[in-house]
């Protein structure tokens, strides 16, 4: 039995390397164009001493659940800077975006719902729609009228939930947020809203009469830390502490990270030039690769290349981190097939020449790997 077991493993690696998907662990190696840490928290010197005052005061770990012995002032501190700094009534830390996602979707939503989501949704989303035992229907990637006519036709019995992010983390752009949350108030339904990617570089603040039911942004993006935050009102954070398995079965995060985590919202909110530079960054590295010839998207600080095929994503980006950026290659399942791409990270720190010595590696990289796309 055992080797029959390991036998198939060993056949499904084989499959997924001749498919040329077959991903290993690599070290960070060259010029960082790749991390989610937009803004250049993770290094930031007020953050890093933060965390190590927590280290000092509350040790290493969190000693339990927070439903347990593991509810620390960290832990409190944090979840009240997220819900100023969103203007929600309440917050609530998690180890991680996806098991925030998860204990949303799975928690608040309830069989015999309904749940539209958009078809490039993070897998967190996906999974967590999964686990509601709602019924789930995908339209097309912002596209409103492919919206409305599902909210439409639904059954008028259960909950309408549309789910979506603020920044796709793979595209790198922004749904019309303002159309939706028309649309959703004209079919009476509550938004779950992902803003991972967005978190720090757009304006926190929402309209109160939009239906937002949650907003969901993690630490481990632009705050540079880890960890996720659910916001929301009051009575709907009471109930994912009673009620989400993510939130209840599992340890707290570190009062290290919680500490952190607050600092980082605190410089934000301080230093908003931090994102503007990033964001500057991205558009000077569209508009470089838009006179090189080269097609790039996205509206952030994610500027996705798409290039076609698993293989040639893999050699253009082996090229560019032969040049010492560390560029990588985006692959199925986590984009569709045939939209392999590099997915580049501009980060505030970039300065002038880092964005032109990648705009350069680029070009020369898709030239000797021609296609009759980009």
């Amino acid at each position: 039995m055992t080797e029959t077991f390991t036998r198939s493993i060993r056949e499904e690696l084989a499959s997924w390397e001749a498919a040329g998907l077959l991903r290993s662990l690599e070290a960070p190696d060259g010029r960082d164009f790749t991390s989610n840490d937009y803004l250049g928290l993770s290094q930031d010197s007020r953050v890093i001493q933060a965390a190590k005052a927590a280290l000092e005061t509350w040790g290493a770990g969190a000693p339990a659940a927070r439903l347990l012995r593991g509810n620390l002032p960290p832990h409190r501190e944090a979840e009240q800077e997220a819900a100023a700094w969103l203007g929600c009534e309440a917050a609530l830390l998690f180890p991680s975006g996806w098991q925030a996602n998860l204990a949303v979707l799975s928690t608040l939503v309830n069989k015999g719902d309904l749940l539209f989501s958009d078809q490039l949704n993070h897998a967190s989303l996906i999974d967590g729609c999964r686990l509601s035992a709602a019924h789930t229907s995908i339209f097309k990637h912002h596209d409103l009228d492919d919206l409305n006519r599902q909210l439409a036709s639904a059954p008028t019995k259960g909950q309408r939930w549309i789910v979506l992010e603020r920044t796709w983390s793979m595209e790198g752009d922004h749904p019309p947020l303002e159309e939706i949350a028309d649309l959703a108030q004209h079919h009476n339904a509550l938004i779950h809203l992902d803003e991972a990617h967005a978190a720090g570089l757009v304006n926190p603040a929402l309209p109160q009469d939009w239906p937002i039911a949650t907003r969901m942004f993690t630490g481990g993006k632009s705050l540079g830390v880890s960890g996720a935050f659910v916001c929301a009102n009051q009575e709907t954070i009471d109930l994912l502490i009673n009620r989400a398995r993510a939130f209840v079965f599992t340890t707290a995060p570190t009062p290290a990270t919680a500490a952190a985590l607050a600092e980082a919202i605190r410089i934000i909110q301080k230093e908003p030039e931090r994102g503007k530079k990033a964001l500057r960054a991205a558009k000077t590295l569209r508009s470089k690769l838009a006179k090189g010839g080269v097609k790039s998207g996205g509206e952030s600080p994610i500027v996705p290349v798409i290039l076609g095929s698993e293989e040639r994503a893999l050699a253009v980006a082996q090229a560019i981190r032969k040049q010492g950026m560390d560029v990588r290659a985006i692959r199925p399942p986590t984009v569709p097939v045939g939209t392999s791409r590099l997915r580049i990270v501009c980060h505030a720190d970039h300065s002038e020449e880092d964005i032109d010595g990648l705009a350069t590696s680029i070009l020369e990289a898709v030239k000797m790997f021609p296609t009759t796309e980009n």
